[in-house]
């Protein structure tokens, strides 16, 4: 996860529970029509703890072996490309927020968008026609990687 993404996570968790903890402990509740304390709890819970440590919580990895590219995303995504399939890779300088429509993984006009970290960026033109665009951290070296493992 991008270190930007930290204080996105955190200050609405924290406005969670200032919400759960007003209502709770000091009657003030929330809107004309609010929950009880029970749901507000559950909600803070759910809301509060698990959603803020799934988010934080999910890697991103790209692994080269001998014949596939793995492109993870855990818990949630895995693509296997057979390194046979894959026609042309090519280098792109990318801004994710600008470019790539923010961070994360995503399947858009048969293009796969993997973008986790870094400005720099590879597009994958498979076999198929289909494109895979990733960003990376260390552009050189998966490329070099991949080039090795493809001849």
């Amino acid at each position: 996860m991008p270190k930007a993404l930290i204080p996105a996570v955190i200050a609405p968790t924290l406005i969670i529970w200032l919400i759960v903890l007003l209502q709770s402990t000091a009657d003030k509740p929330l809107g004309n029509h609010p929950l009880s304390d029970s749901q507000m709890w559950i909600g803070g819970i759910v809301l509060g703890i698990v959603l803020p440590l799934l988010i934080l919580t999910v890697r991103g990895k790209i692994a080269v072996d001998e014949e596939f590219l793995t492109l993870s995303l855990s818990p949630f995504f895995r693509k296997k490309v057979k390194l046979s399939d894959i026609a042309y890779i090519g280098e792109i300088a990318s801004n994710p927020l600008r470019d790539l429509q923010n961070w994360g993984v995503k399947y858009r006009h048969r293009t796969w968008r993997f973008v986790l970290q870094g400005d720099q960026a590879l597009e994958l033109r498979l076999v198929n026609g289909q494109k895979i665009v990733m960003t990376c951290a260390h552009r050189e070296e998966l490329l070099e990687a991949m080039q090795q493992k493809k001849a």
